[in-house]
């Protein structure tokens, strides 16, 4: 084996994978075929050009905090998002507490007023909108200059799984998870350097309970992971795809 390819091989174990990639395959091949049909019919499973078409989400459920010392509180909350940016979601009973997100803007409403949230709370749900199941296989799949190859085989769950890994240009690293048998998401994980700790970040959201709802499979199980460990599970009673939005839903007002 020459010096010349010693090195490369060296450089590339050290670097992100879809840098490695582009060094082995060359940049002609940020998206591999392999990945890029496995995606595809992904999309297709989940409803193809209904499921391309969302554009905003209302979803009604019981969403479940989890401690470390177990489930730490249930309460019933009502959202609309428009992804990857805008979201309002509320929780609680009588006079629920309201998150309101818009863009770089964010808010919290309870019994004692508003507030801005901090720039990791604003940071944490930018991240959560832009990876999450509708935006991620919607959008940032088909998104110029993005890497994306399969990763081989794994179990998620008890389930044999097939892996794609993907860098967005946002220096991103995401790994989505599909079900081998019914091509079906199962998991989609992301990482990402603290802004003050510099240290890694992984943040991960599983599916289950897949249903038709409104020409798209809809997943009604959804659990949230930060590094390793569950912190919520939601359930979704109602979801709407494409509902109307109000010009003050996102402003920071009750």
């Amino acid at each position: 084996m020459g010096i010349r390819v010693v090195c490369i091989l060296a450089l590339a174990a050290l670097l992100p994978f879809p840098v490695a990639f582009a060094e082995e395959e060359g940049i002609g091949e940020k998206v591999s075929p392999e990945a890029k049909a496995l995606v595809e019919e992904v999309v297709r499973k989940l409803g193809g050009e209904k499921f391309n078409a969302i554009e905003s989400i209302a979803y009604k459920g019981r969403y479940f905090s989890i401690g470390r010392g177990g489930t730490a509180g249930f309460v019933p909350f009502e959202s609309q998002a428009v992804y990857p940016a805008k979201r309002r979601f509320s929780y609680g009973y009588k006079k629920p507490i309201i998150l309101i997100n818009d863009g770089e803007r964010g808010w919290r409403l309870d019994r004692l007023g508003r507030a801005r949230q901090s720039a990791d709370q604003i940071r944490a749900w930018r991240l959560r909108g832009r990876y999450n199941l509708y935006h991620l296989l919607g959008k940032v799949v088909n998104e110029p200059d993005i890497f994306m190859i399969e990763a081989g085989s794994d179990f998620m769950d008890n389930v044999a799984v097939r892996v794609v890994e993907i860098m967005d240009t946002q220096q991103v690293q995401v790994k989505l998870y599909v079900d081998k048998e019914r091509l079906l998401p199962v998991r989609i994980s992301y990482r990402f350097r603290h802004a003050e700790t510099k240290r890694w970040v992984e943040v991960a959201q599983t599916y289950g309970n897949f249903q038709m709802r409104g020409g798209v499979m809809t997943p009604l199980q959804e659990a949230r992971w930060t590094n390793g460990r569950r912190t919520a599970e939601v359930f979704y009673d109602r979801i709407l795809y494409n509902s109307p939005v109000k010009e003050t839903t996102f402003l920071p007002q009750r």
